[in-house]
């Protein structure tokens, strides 16, 4: 049995029975992490990581709706990596799930290079200098690049990331030209980009990309419409969320 805590509540993922706790105080998910989690291609045999895991959102779709089995969520603040704990014994994925709460430099130096088949990450999309920020430190190290800059983030990825592994990322679409550079710079090539629109007569906010350690050049780039005229869920957002 679960103990709720303060200003938490169980929210129903309405999928394999998957549920997750969240704090309403702390840094709740949103639909970028679900849009990306079902745009991973899981092989049962995959060894994956988890870069930013926060309350677990996209491990737990990974392991208790698309087949993963060996995942590895890394998560620096202390306080969401016991959420993410919490959240992998209400799903029972303890056996597929490792927590680690950690820095992922730290992590990486500790590490064997190159000894996974996939990194998935929706890593904070603001820079420092963007903004006021957030007075919550949770959601400001969840927002902004306060623990990992987005070159670091390239940096370490390329380096634990095996030889034609993949690499899946969302971030905001006004960093876009920033984020396939530093891709490039560690040599992992960018295969398709999703340019995620909030609706259909607005721009992009958000990209989804998926890539390939040492993969040659040519890219896909795709679309899709989260939410029409009425505010509901397209019938492609719906495919996209139903996916197996």
């Amino acid at each position: 049995m679960i103990e709720l805590l303060k200003d938490e509540r169980i929210d129903d993922l309405e999928i394999n029975d998957l549920r997750l706790i969240q704090n309403a105080e702390g840094y709740c998910f949103t639909s970028d992490s679900v849009l990306l989690a079902n745009s991973v291609k899981v092989k049962a045999r995959d060894k994956m990581l988890e870069i930013g895991a926060g309350s677990g959102i996209i491990s737990i779709l990974l392991a208790g709706k698309l087949g993963a089995n060996y995942i590895t969520a890394v998560e620096i603040q202390e306080e969401m990596a016991n959420l993410l704990k919490r959240n992998v014994e209400l799903n029972n994925l303890s056996s597929k799930i490792s927590v680690i709460t950690a820095d992922i430099m730290d992590f990486a130096k500790e590490t064997t290079a190159e000894c996974f088949d996939i990194i998935v990450t929706n890593p904070p999309y603001k820079k420092p200098t963007a903004g006021a920020m957030d007075k919550n430190e949770i959601r400001a190290k969840s927002k902004y690049e306060l623990t990992l800059s987005l070159k670091d983030l390239m940096k370490v990825s390329a380096r634990l990331l095996k030889f034609g592994g993949k690499f899946y990322m969302v971030h905001r679409a006004d960093r876009m030209a920033e984020c396939i550079y530093e891709l490039k710079l560690v040599n992992i090539e960018p295969k398709v980009i999703t340019l995620v629109y909030p609706k259909a007569d607005k721009c992009p906010d958000t990209v989804i990309y998926e890539c390939i350690k040492g993969g040659a050049e040519g890219v896909k780039v795709n679309k899709i419409v989260v939410f029409d005229e009425n505010n509901q869920y397209t019938q492609e957002a719906k495919k996209m969320y139903a996916k197996e």
